[in-house]
């Protein structure tokens, strides 16, 4: 499904260049849930960010679905991020002054869905996260497993065939963290290919495949 050819990111000039990437190159499989583990700074967030289409390889090649993503145009990786690509974060991003059920929304209001068919898989999304009693709570009337708990509604919305997970159990105690962590084990066993960044040792084990890497090579 994704497959990284010798992918390098560099960033600055001359003296003061910084290799985050260097010369990555491995696959992910369709239904796969792997971790990407190493020490902060090595490069797993500048990885993920080429991968999800949010950056483009100073050199080597970046390819989703057969498709080499450098030779795509910033409207069409506009668009596979947000109809095939589903992004949860540590923090998860939900816009304050909206509810859950509209936070949930917003990628198909981006994609052109119709009011009705958003609501309908809005509800949906929040249901399979049993927030269906939270739909209208605004993010500071939720906890924080709440928060993350509709986060992942909105990486779903859009039915993506990957998602992208960077620390998303970093900000939650350990019950709430393996409460997601089986979310995303759930996702993978329906075909969806999760790729997840984790400190988290034991969280890293449940996953079908760990990557470790370290000053921006995999080892």
């Amino acid at each position: 499904m994704i497959r990284l050819e010798d992918v390098t990111k560099t960033h600055g000039e001359d003296a003061d260049v910084v290799h985050a990437v260097r010369g990555v190159s491995f696959s992910l499989e369709r239904g796969e849930f792997v971790a990407l583990v190493g020490p902060s700074g090595c490069g797993k967030s500048t990885l993920l960010n080429l991968i999800g289409c949010l950056d483009r390889p100073t050199s080597g090649t970046v390819r989703l679905q057969d498709r080499n993503v450098e030779t795509l145009s910033d409207d069409e990786l506009a668009t596979i991020r947000n109809r095939r690509i589903g992004f949860v974060f540590q923090f998860h991003n939900l816009l304050p002054r909206l509810d859950a059920q509209a936070n949930v929304e917003l990628p198909m209001l981006y994609a052109g869905v119709d009011r009705a068919a958003r609501r309908e898989r809005a509800r949906a999304q929040l249901d399979r996260m049993g927030l269906a009693d939270r739909v209208g709570h605004l993010p500071s009337q939720l906890s924080g497993g709440e928060r993350q708990r509709v986060a992942i509604a909105r990486a779903l919305v859009m039915e993506p065939s990957l998602v992208l997970a960077d620390e998303p159990t970093g900000n939650l105690d350990t019950k709430r963290g393996w409460e997601i962590l089986e979310i995303l084990r759930g996702l993978a066993a329906t075909g969806t290919t999760v790729l997840m960044v984790t400190h988290d040792t034991e969280m890293a084990a449940s996953a079908s495949r760990i990557l470790t890497m370290r000053d921006g090579v995999l080892v």
